[in-house]
This record gives C-alpha cells, structure tokens and sequence, in this order.
C-alpha cells in the first residue's frame, strides 16, 4: 500500500512543518482582538471624535469690561451682606442646638451607666476569724522523770 501512493508525490519536495498553522492561528487571533479594541474605541467615543476644537466654540468678542453703577454695586453689597448675616445666625443657632443635644446625650450616657451598674450595697464586712489560742509552752520538769520504762541518763549537777 505505501507503494502505490510513494509513487504520486515528488520526493523533492517536503511538506510543511505542523507547528506553521498554530503560527497563523495566533497571528490571526492576535488580529481580531487588535480590530476588536479599535473599533471598540471608535463606538465608544464616536462622538468625541468629530467634535470641533473647543477654541472654535467660544464667541469671537468677548466683552470683558462690564459697566456697573454705583446704586447697583451698592445693593449688591447690602443683599451679600445681608445674605452673609443670616448664614452667620443660622450657623450660630445650629451650634446651640448641637451643645443642647451633646448635652442631652451625655446626661442620657449618665442616665445608662447608672441603670447598668447594680445598686450598690453596703460594703461587706470582712469575715470574723475566731482566735486560736496557741498552746502553753510545755512545762519541763524540776526533775527528769523516766515515762515508759527506759531508764533514764545520769543526771549531771550543776
């Protein structure tokens, strides 16, 4: 059987390699997920793209020089004023009222602790110990007095 095929292919020419087609297959994976990102890119700020330049938005002339007369500056100032003292008195009644509730908070702290702890008893005696009384030292006998039956050292006189 191999002969019969050896004779159709020329034996000059080899084959290629079987690694080449994992080459391509990454190079063409590589590809897509390149294509994918850019066209990803290209949705996601399609609008941004075409926007003009943002110096092409603004006005040609722009007036910077605004007249402003006196009576107009001078309300201005009393209504900031005005403005500025109802802020102030608003941020003075908030502080009282946060010092009366800090207040009411640490009394009902107090309040608490008191109702946690028991009520305090009346402190304990210290238990009563009876006195042992020590034993009298044993009296020792004017003479030596033999107790048992074995007869006793001579006794030496001084």
């Amino acid at each position: 059987m191999s002969t019969e095929y050896s004779n159709e292919f020329d034996p000059g020419v080899g084959l290629p390699p079987r690694r080449n087609w994992i080459f391509r297959a990454i190079v063409a994976v590589v590809g897509l997920v390149i294509l994918a990102g850019a066209a990803g890119f290209v949705l996601l700020n399609y609008s941004h793209l075409f926007d003009p330049a943002p110096a092409a938005q603004l006005p040609i002339s722009v007036n910077v020089e605004e007249a402003v007369s006196p009576d107009d500056f001078k309300a201005f100032q009393q209504d900031v004023a005005a403005k500025l003292e109802a802020v102030q008195q608003a941020a003075a009644d908030q502080q009282a009222d946060l010092k009366k509730l800090t207040d009411q908070v640490s009394a009902m702290a107090a309040k608490l602790d008191s109702l946690q702890t028991p009520a305090a008893a009346p402190p304990a005696r210290p238990p009563v110990v009876a006195m042992t009384k020590r034993p009298a030292a044993a009296k020792k006998p004017a003479s030596t007095i033999s107790v048992g039956g074995a007869p006793l050292p001579p006794q030496t006189r001084q």
